[in-house]
């Protein structure tokens, strides 16, 4: 071709580009998405223009096998390819299906560091270690009590006396932590800004109802060591409403936002979904409306005969329960638990590994350092 010949674009069909590595696929789209947007993430994700110009180039198979020849690497090639809609939007279809791990590195993941940063995390499974702790104590002393032979060794005994003498103070700060939590996800789950991102709407569910599970079991175990019982039955009624309202705001904004629109119209949305290996948080949404529905008939049950036996003054029916169901009860409820921080522990390092350093929960915020003091 004359180099002062235009060259003809048309022979160039955008639906015909096919690159199978992700790598040069995503420098060129880093490439047209900074030309496009001037977002300077994606100046970072190419390069340079020779190397732009050679990857689109491969990726024409009529340019291979000679059937159509090369255009000139020049000002209007790079017009045509900036400014062609159908090649961008192919080349970012083809990498969100077949490269989603290198696209989520380029995009980037904004996150939440004040509900799932590193901080947050380190603090969600202190909690769950030191509730395991403090119910393994104590039921270790309820064994021990009902054992013909109540020695024990001298060390041991020592540390679950100090679980014991802590156990009243402790549970009050989980009441707290959850209620903080509670609060924080109630207020948060109204906003728009929640259904931005599916993955921070379930985790304002999932998160809350851990602790919630957390303090209830730990409250079970050790309500006879319990002092300003009326007290702690108060908190549990908070939590109890708490929990009827999170579900059901949940419930109706999963179907409908308000606006035509609800979180599973976006689940997960456009930009977070290279990100997510999940396909849908749906599950998970029924999950937490199920146990979150059992809990709060066990709670409610729970209050009720509180209320009954102080008005009858006798003791009510959970006193009356054997141990072995009130300690089937506790550990069905310890393994939700950790079952809950389990499935968000994967789910942020299948995040990270995607995302790498472009992750926006690797930051440290002022609530994540508040929250991991508490402990």
């Amino acid at each position: 071709m004359n180099s002062s010949t235009p060259y003809n674009f048309t022979n160039l069909d955008p639906y015909e580009y096919r690159d199978d590595n992700c790598s040069s696929m995503m420098e060129v789209w880093s490439y047209l998405q900074y030309n496009t947007t001037g977002e300077t993430k994606y100046y970072l994700g190419y390069d340079d223009k020779e190397s732009v110009y050679q990857s689109i180039i491969r990726g024409f198979e009529a340019i291979k096998n000679g059937s159509v020849e090369a255009p000139p690497m020049n000002q209007s090639f790079w017009d045509w390819s900036i400014n062609d809609g159908d090649l961008r939007r192919i080349i970012s279809n083809r990498g969100w299906d077949d490269c989603p791990a290198e696209m989520c590195k380029v995009i980037g993941w904004e996150g939440s560091p004040d509900l799932a940063g590193v901080g947050m995390l380190a603090t969600y499974i202190i909690q769950a270690i030191l509730i395991t702790v403090y119910l393994c104590g104590i039921l270790t002393v309820n064994l021990n009590q009902r054992s013909n032979q109540s020695w024990m060794w001298p060390p041991l005994s020592r540390i679950l006396c100090a679980v014991l003498d802590t156990t009243r103070e402790f549970l009050s700060t989980s009441a707290i932590f959850s209620l903080a939590l509670l609060i924080a996800s109630v207020c948060s789950i109204t906003q728009l800004e929640a259904y931005e991102s599916s993955m921070t709407w379930i985790l304002l569910l999932v998160i809350p109802l851990y602790s919630v599970l957390a303090v209830f079991v730990l409250h079970l175990a050790a309500w006879e060591l319990l002092q300003r019982y009326k007290g702690r039955v108060l908190v549990l009624l908070i939590m109890d409403a708490m929990v009827i309202v999170l579900a059901a705001l949940s419930s109706v904004r999963y179907n409908d936002g308000g606006s035509g629109w609800g979180v599973k119209d976006v689940d997960p949305s456009y930009e977070e979904s290279p990100c997510l290996k999940v396909k849908s948080f749906r599950s998970m949404a029924i999950l937490f409306w199920t146990v979150a529905g059992f809990l709060c008939l066990s709670v409610t049950a729970y209050l009720i005969d509180f209320l009954v036996s102080m008005v009858r003054r006798r003791p009510g029916l959970f006193e009356r329960l054997s141990s072995m169901i009130r300690w089937a009860v506790i550990v069905a409820g310890l393994c939700m638990m950790w079952y809950l921080i389990g499935w968000f522990v994967k789910l942020t390092l299948d995040i990270r590994s995607r995302a790498g350093d472009n992750n926006g929960d690797n930051k440290w915020t002022f609530g994540q350092v508040l929250a991991l003091s508490t402990w």
